[in-house]
């Protein structure tokens, strides 16, 4: 039997292709790219005057994410075609992600059929291999891959989620991401992540202030609902071991990307010693590839 992706089993499965087949073929005829601001996140664009006031060790010199990072270098793809359909998708990856769009992924696209969307996904992944496969290049390919699913959306006359599939559940659980725990209760939220916590280099006073903000908010949570860290892969194995042995009591349900994301051996310790809360990781992976890594070294609980 042929290897058929998930997505393209969904797509056959769910009679998308038939719709399709019952229209003309489509053509791109543009595709364009633009930086997305993003509400509430800040990008520094000159850095200049923070070099001259933190020492050339200070801990937040590592967190200087830059315009290129996820939400931060958001990004917004416009696919047209000769039929009028037109797609929209969000990547990330900020003016780089759009160079690459502009200068070596729309010339792939231009004049194919956008309904094509798995083959040309592996021709954008195969060509900017040698110098993409995470990262910059990805986060435009997936800019691109969701202007697709909407025009096949679109052209279908079907939202998208249904192309996939459908729902399998009338309500899914949702938690709320902020540091206002209090907020994250008024909303009516079963659970609340809290993140900004210190650098590993910042050692036992660091450590010491990031357990008293677990320990508070789970105090100010109560015993049912669930609590969540994510660490913005900021600590190393000694850190986050001392740290989840110290908040015990606070039953995380899960601690986010404690360690920067290629330290598969350092995930893979942790899965095995953490006790009480699980490992999650793969926010910084792109692709299926990276994903099987992580599964194969035992080096997640809950992928991300």
């Amino acid at each position: 039997m042929r290897n058929v992706s998930r997505r393209r089993f969904l797509w056959q499965t769910t009679g998308g292709l038939a719709l399709a087949a019952a229209k003309p073929a489509l053509k791109i005829t543009s595709v364009k790219a633009v930086p997305l601001r993003v509400r509430g996140v800040e990008i520094p664009r000159n850095q200049t005057a923070s070099r001259q006031v933190l020492s050339d060790f200070d801990s937040r010199r590592w967190r200087q994410f830059g315009p290129f990072s996820q939400l931060g270098g958001a990004i917004l793809v416009q696919i047209r075609t000769d039929q009028g359909i037109t797609g929209y998708g969000m990547g990330g990856g900020g003016g780089a992600a759009v160079y690459i769009i502009e200068n070596h992924l729309s010339d792939l696209l231009m004049g194919t059929n956008p309904m094509n969307i798995e083959l040309l996904w592996d021709q954008m992944f195969a060509s900017t291999s040698f110098y993409g496969r995470r990262g910059v290049a990805i986060m435009a390919i997936s800019g691109i891959d969701l202007a697709l699913w909407d025009i096949a959306g679109k052209q279908a006359g079907l939202p998208v989620y249904r192309l996939l599939g459908g729902p399998t559940k009338e309500k899914v659980p949702a938690y709320y991401t902020g540091n206002d725990v209090e907020q994250g209760l008024k909303l009516g939220f079963g659970g609340v992540k809290i993140s900004s916590f210190n650098d590993a280099r910042t050692g036992k006073e660091g450590l010491r202030r990031d357990a008293e903000r677990i320990l508070a908010a789970r105090k100010t949570l109560g015993p049912e609902p669930l609590l969540m860290v994510d660490a913005l892969c900021a600590w190393d194995v000694p850190y986050t071991l001392e740290l989840a042995e110290r908040v015990a009591e606070a039953r995380v349900h899960f601690i986010e990307e404690p360690l920067p994301p290629d330290d598969i051996d350092g995930y893979s310790r942790l899965c095995r010693e953490v006790r009480g809360a699980r490992i999650a990781s793969g926010e910084h992976e792109a692709t299926r590839f990276g994903f099987q890594e992580l599964i194969r070294h035992k080096a997640v609980h809950i992928p991300r």
